[in-house]
């Protein structure tokens, strides 16, 4: 996973106040659900993320979810 180009990056979120290492951690996590690299999470690897998280859900409450953070409705989320 730390082949993931997202580790390349430094990481700032507008407003979001994160230490060198709970940045670090969002990465780790991110990249172990996106398998292809391609810096962006779809409805598919948002649900094996979860799964890995061992967050229960069902489909509702994961299209709840997805929908909310997908911000520009492009079904994907991207990284930090």
């Amino acid at each position: 996973i730390y082949s993931h180009p997202l580790f390349t990056k430094n990481t700032y979120v507008k407003g979001v106040d994160l230490t060198v290492d709970e940045a670090f951690e969002f990465k780790r996590i991110f990249a172990l659900a996106d398998i292809q690299q391609l810096g962006y999470l779809g409805r598919k690897q948002f649900a094996h993320l979860l799964e890995i998280l061992q967050i229960e859900t069902n489909d509702e409450i994961l299209a709840n979810m997805f929908t909310e953070m997908d911000e520009n409705n492009d079904v994907s989320l991207p990284h930090l």
